[in-house]
């Protein structure tokens, strides 16, 4: 009987305290309201505008796996699905080095002024039909933009190169 008298007196002291203020809630002045950033939503990358302007459809998240090295990212496709050689992929980590995502440290075989920032273009796994520019964010973060077209490997990097600006414009 103790133990009930007093989990309702608790129950009462919690019920009392939750109450609905009528009005507005402010910010201090000076505060911003928290906000996800990039690093959490990485489909908020490329604006719909933007994704519209490079004739990309809505992106698709993809989890992290660090078993593997593999940051989460983004991976969008062509808007029109008779081109599928237009798609675009995104990772972005603020939790590993470019060097330690890659597994080497090596310069970029290309370097391109994107958006203010330079970006890299490093030759990967999938070979030439692919285009992987990827840009340091800091000593732990960075971001690589990636795509394929084995039809006309000369245009691997046209997309990337297109979004890259774009994705400079929204990174913090």
């Amino acid at each position: 009987m103790r133990g009930s008298v007093a989990l309702l007196g608790v129950l009462l002291l919690l019920a009392s305290c939750a109450r609905v203020e009528p009005g507005t809630a402010l910010f201090p002045p000076g505060a911003q309201p928290v906000t996800k950033g990039p690093f959490e939503e990485p489909c908020t990358l490329l604006t719909e505008e933007q994704l519209t302007e490079l004739g990309l459809a809505a992106g698709e998240f993809n989890e992290a796996n660090p078993q593997q090295r593999v940051p989460q990212g983004c991976d969008w496709r062509s808007a029109d699905p008779d081109l599928s050689d237009h798609a675009l992929t995104l990772v972005i980590s603020d939790e590993m080095s470019l060097a330690e995502y890659r597994g080497i440290d090596t310069p970029p075989d290309e370097e391109f002024d994107l958006g203010g920032r330079t970006w890299g273009r490093y030759e990967g796994v999938f070979g030439e039909g692919a285009c992987d520019l990827m840009l340091p964010l800091g000593e732990s973060s960075f971001v690589s933009l990636l795509s394929l077209n084995l039809t006309d490997k000369s245009k691997s990097c046209d997309l990337p190169k297109a979004a890259a600006p774009m994705v400079s414009e929204n990174l913090p």
